[in-house]
């Protein structure tokens, strides 16, 4: 056993010497890194202009999974989502329903609505419907997308 135990570890040592060694290797044949751009990170999102600030989506239990959106309009102007939530039996909080309008290409939000359900029975389909205002620029290609919480 002492005897496998050592081949294994010379075996590993080996292996890490010669990765190692390739990586040395290889190192002169790769371009010099760019430098680092200046400015906020790619994934930093600033409020698109003209916009009023979009409502938090608030914390609480993921129900994603128990929620549908059956329609959802995204032309400019007052925009409507709506679907149905199906809290699970023995959940405990308050469902509640987000719905963002965002760039299909940048993910830029441009409008959010955030709706507590109210009369929601445990095991029985409630509907929801939020509506908010929308205003992307022109040739934006808007998608919906949900999100559903419990709030304790």
């Amino acid at each position: 056993m002492a005897g496998s135990l050592r081949s294994r570890i010379a075996a590993t040592a080996l292996a890490l010497a010669l990765g190692g060694g390739a990586a040395v290797g290889l190192a002169g044949c790769t371009a010099a890194p760019s430098p680092s751009p200046s400015g906020p990170p790619a994934t930093a999102r600033a409020q698109p202009t003209g916009t009023a600030a979009l409502p938090d989506i608030p914390d609480g239990e993921g129900i994603i999974r128990a929620t549908t959106m059956t329609a959802c309009a995204t032309g400019n102007g007052t925009v409507t989502a709506e679907g149905s939530i199906t809290v699970p039996a023995g959940a405990h909080g308050s469902p509640v329903v987000s719905v963002s309008w965002v760039d299909a290409d940048t993910s830029t939000a441009y409008a959010r609505a955030v709706e507590a359900v109210q009369d929601a029975t445990p095991g029985t389909p409630a509907r929801w419907s939020v509506s908010t205002d929308l205003d992307a620029p022109a040739g934006t290609t808007i998608r919906c997308v949900l999100g559903a919480v419990l709030q304790e």
